[in-house]
């Protein structure tokens, strides 16, 4: 009990909990959504960590089976975080606008790598779903599974491995890199 109370500091002290104004939500995010505070809503941590533990147990088979990750986060706290990443074989990273058709018609120089193993990803990790539609389809359409941070106004449709959390804030953003990197590194 201890360790899972520890997480949930973690989680609150990194803005994880913190959703998008009320009047901003998309109502398949209620089954992840707390309450609402000040017109916010709060995201339901004790959902959070168990998904997040699933999906970082997901991240760490598919590295250490050999296989590279694409890892997409389109704001610009994201791209120091994403530089970092793609320093590690298999990983691949995109900053920028998603470039329709880079999975569906496999364009490696789509994306930011020092990867010598070119072949595609066998698992999509999304910082953001909102601005990210076309990415979820091609990954949907070449079966590649999706761990994506979902916020108050975020839709679930589509990722396979759901984690309810901002996806605004960079305390929250430095934890989940933070997160993901311990998984790669270990």
């Amino acid at each position: 009990m201890k360790k899972f109370s520890k997480i949930l500091e973690l989680l609150f002290d990194s803005n994880v909990h913190l959703g998008h104004k009320t009047s901003k939500w998309n109502p398949k995010m209620a089954q992840y959504l707390l309450a609402n505070y000040n017109n916010l809503h709060l995201i339901d941590l004790e959902r959070t960590v168990p998904l997040i533990k699933r999906a970082i147990s997901v991240l760490d088979h598919v590295y250490k089976n050999g296989n590279n990750v694409l890892v997409i986060g389109n704001t610009k706290e994201n791209h120091i975080f994403i530089s970092d990443m793609i320093k590690r074989e298999r990983i691949y990273g995109v900053t920028g606008k998603w470039v329709g058709g880079s999975l569906t018609n496999w364009e490696p120089r789509n994306f930011s790598y020092t990867a010598t193993n070119l072949e595609p990803p066998k698992l999509m990790i999304l910082l953001n779903t909102n601005n990210n539609s076309t990415a979820i389809k091609e990954a949907q359409e070449k079966r590649i599974p999706i761990i994506a941070i979902l916020d108050s106004d975020s839709d679930p449709k589509g990722i396979t491995y759901p984690i309810p959390g901002n996806d605004d804030s960079p305390k929250a953003h430095y934890l989940y890199f933070k997160l993901i990197a311990n998984t790669l590194d270990k």
